[in-house]
Formats: C-alpha cells, sequence, structure tokens
C-alpha cells in the first residue's frame, strides 16, 4: 500500500464536517508556521493524505506542493479548494529525491504499520537528502487522553485504527530510519477537562493560556505528552 487512504466512501462529507476538518481551520494556521519554522521552505512539499484541500492550499503560498489522496470524494475537492497543489494517487508515481519535506497531518493513525512501513520505504525514495518530515498523531499517552479518559475525542473515531504514545511512534519511526528534531505536543482543544468548577478554572485556565500562547507564537512550548496530539519532526538518522 502506497496511497493515503481507504479507496471507499468512509472519507465523504459527514465524515470531514463531523472531524471539523471541511474548512480551514486556526489549527492549520500554526501548523504552516511550524513547516516554515522546522522545514526547507523552497519546496517542493509532499502532504500524504491532505484531504480536502485546505492545508495544502497554505502550503502553496510558500511552494510546490504534491498531494498524495485516494480518496475520491478528497481529491474532488482538493482540486476545488487548492488548484495550484499536483495531485498524486500512489506514491509509487513519484520520481526519486522528489520533494525537500513530506507532512501528514492526523493520517498515520488511519493506517496499520505494515502498511505504514510500505509508505515509509517510499517515503524514503522520493525524499531529498537533507529533507524534514513533519507528522501529526493523537498522543495515546497525552494528557488529554489521561483526563478524557474513554471520553477521549480520538476514540470516537472508527477509522482510528493505529493508536499510539508519542514514545511507541518514536519508536516505529526508528525503525524506518528517522530521528527526531523536535517532539512537542500541540495542545488543549476539548474543553473541559477538569471535572469541577475549581479543576476547571485552576487548570483548564491554565491548559487554555499555554495552548494559545504556543499557538500565537508557533514555538514548541508544551512538551510531549501536555496535550492531545504529538507533533513530529524529523530528519534521516543517517
Amino acid at each position: 500500500m502506497t496511497k493515503s487512504s481507504s479507496t471507499d466512501d468512509t472519507y465523504n462529507a459527514e465524515y470531514y464536517a463531523e472531524n471539523g476538518q471541511s474548512g480551514d481551520r486556526p489549527a492549520l494556521w500554526m501548523y504552516e508556521r511550524f513547516w516554515k519554522r522546522y522545514c526547507d521552505k523552497r519546496g517542493p512539499v509532499l502532504e500524504f493524505g491532505g484531504g480536502v484541500g485546505w492545508f495544502a492550499k497554505r502550503l502553496a503560498r510558500h511552494a510546490k506542493v504534491f498531494e498524495c489522496e485516494s480518496n475520491a470524494f478528497a481529491r474532488e475537492s482538493l482540486a476545488r479548494v487548492a488548484p495550484e497543489a499536483s495531485a498524486v494517487e500512489d506514491l509509487s508515481t513519484m520520481d526519486t529525491d522528489s520533494v525537500s519535506s513530506i507532512v501528514a497531518l492526523h493520517v498515520l493513525e488511519h493506517i496499520p504499520d505494515e502498511a505504514l512501513t510500505e509508505i515509509f520505504a517510499e517515503f524514503d525514495r522520493i525524499a531529498r537528502p537533507g529533507a524534514r518530515f513533519m507528522f501529526v498523531m493523537p498522543d495515546l499517552d497525552g494528557a488529554a487522553h489521561r483526563a478524557k479518559r474513554e471520553g477521549w475525542s480520538a476514540f470516537t473515531d472508527p477509522t482510528h485504527i493505529n493508536l499510539k504514545g508519542h514514545a511507541a511512534w518514536q519508536a516505529f519511526f526508528s525503525t524506518v530510519g528517522l530521528k527526531p528534531v523536535q517532539t512537542f505536543a500541540d495542545g488543549f482543544y476539548d474543553f473541559p477537562y477538569a471535572k469541577t468548577l475549581a479543576g476547571r478554572v485552576a487548570f483548564d485556565s491554565l491548559r487554555l493560556a499555554r495552548t494559545g500562547m504556543q499557538f500565537l507564537l508557533a514555538r514548541p512550548l508544551l512538551k510531549s505528552g501536555d496535550g492531545e496530539n504529538i507533533v513530529f519532526i524529523l530528519e534521516r538518522a543517517a
């Protein structure tokens, strides 16, 4: 498997709307700035599994964008939202050493490890020497999961078939030849987390303030495990 997602109709308009991903959203502005901070802005950049195209539209402001998306609904939306991006249905069709960065936002948790290993072999082939990789996934070991427990938002999506904690993700990336440049949490976005009013005043207000500070500055202020998701910036280990 070297495609981004299932070709069935699971990822349709209703799916993206229910997950708050049918339009542009503030988190993409933050990820855009993290990409600019850590990756080669000259491009080209590959977004793997970009969904309906809003992040590709942002990336296209800075560099040539390849968008690997195998889902028919998402590809149609991508063509409307980010016509500047070059659509790629399968990584195997891309040239060797053709991109300077690879990005996947909330994609890897939808794909089992065996298929991911094949995908990362293709990533290694198409990435230029010195390329950077930026991946974002729910953090099973994160504070949001600990606070919400069985009510954690990542559990509400049945297509999340590969949920891991940040340490387990780092171990997986090591097996495919990548090492971290930077890892951090992206913050808290599903308030309230505390169960009591006192806890919300004392703890949720602090969570909101720290999340807001990182969002505004686009600097990694929140350590791994301190939020909903884990952000990895990676490069080849050798």
